[in-house]
């Protein structure tokens, strides 16, 4: 596994410049051996709202959506297909360091916007590296409201992130044919030999009747593959509810979806690491095999 070195900043909204308050609000990262810039910026202002009297939401918005505009220019999103468009690799035009890319996206770093020190190290990965800090510095301190949740999409970006982008590339949409429910769609498959379906299930909601209502979905799509041809394992990410009182529904919903029929697995967040180490190897033997 090849580790390369690596730069970053953090981004942060400064409400007085003379006290020097600040919040974390996005990270851009650098690579040099690669000259690639990854970046991940905050869209929730609550918490800036609750601390600054006077906080103009609409500044703050408007400044990031035009660092976005830049970095584009510089580098295009990693997947358009991806919701977290703000999460980037790749160069069309010459940018040959952090430093210069600061310069270039805040000429003038004594406003409402500034930058950490340049800070570094080694990673296999960077845009793991890149949610790994931003995660540290920003989400972590970020206010969670009881309505907001994890959804499907979010657990399956928090997986597929730990993969390179000719990996990410082998995750397929397909539409699978069963003799008793007819065609089926599913949204990220891989080949290993046989057609191996990915479904990520949130069962972050509030309320405990969801959580049995979407295991039954889910148990019934695996009742219905077991007679589909050409389809070798259907792995189920799943991801736990927020709400520490629906632990036992959770547990329920597991419990029912592991009663499915078929070659079946449930890979929980605790997992995900492994889980995508061993896909990984899956799809590399199967490419070598082509």
């Amino acid at each position: 596994m090849t580790h390369n070195p690596f730069n970053y900043r953090v981004l942060r909204y400064v409400h007085d410049p003379v006290s020097g308050e600040f919040i974390n609000i996005g990270i851009i990262l650098h690579s040099p051996d690669t000259g690639n810039f990854f970046w991940r910026f905050t869209h929730r202002y609550d918490r800036l709202s609750c601390l600054f009297a006077g906080f103009q939401r609409n500044l703050v918005s408007r400044f990031v959506d035009c660092l976005n505009r830049e970095l584009r220019a510089v580098a295009p999103p990693y997947d358009p297909a991806d919701p977290f468009v703000d999460v980037s690799v790749a160069q069309y035009r010459p940018v040959g360091s952090l430093d210069e890319m600061v310069r270039l996206l805040i000429p003038d770093e004594g406003g409402c916007f500034q930058t950490s020190p340049q800070l570094g190290g080694i990673t296999s990965n960077a845009i793991q590296e890149v949610d790994r800090l931003f995660e540290r510095y920003v989400s972590r301190y970020e206010p969670h409201p009881s309505s907001s949740r994890i959804d499907d999409a979010q657990l399956w970006h928090s997986w597929s992130t730990r993969f390179e982008r000719d990996i990410r590339t082998q995750f397929k949409k397909v539409t699978v044919f069963s003799p008793t429910a007819g065609k089926m769609s599913f949204d990220h498959s891989f080949q290993n030999g046989k057609l191996n379906l990915i479904e990520p299930v949130s069962f972050d909601y509030t309320q405990e009747k969801r959580i049995q209502a979407r295991a039954e979905q889910v148990t019934g799509k695996g009742v219905a593959l077991q007679d589909a041809e050409n389809v070798g394992t259907f792995y189920v990410l799943v991801g736990a509810p927020q709400e520490k009182n629906l632990q036992y529904a959770y547990d329920s919903a597991r419990k029912l979806i592991d009663q499915m029929p078929g070659s079946h697995e449930i890979v929980e967040e605790d997992g995900f690491d492994d889980f995508a180490r061993s896909v990984e190897q899956a799809i590399t033997a199967h490419q070598l095999q082509e």
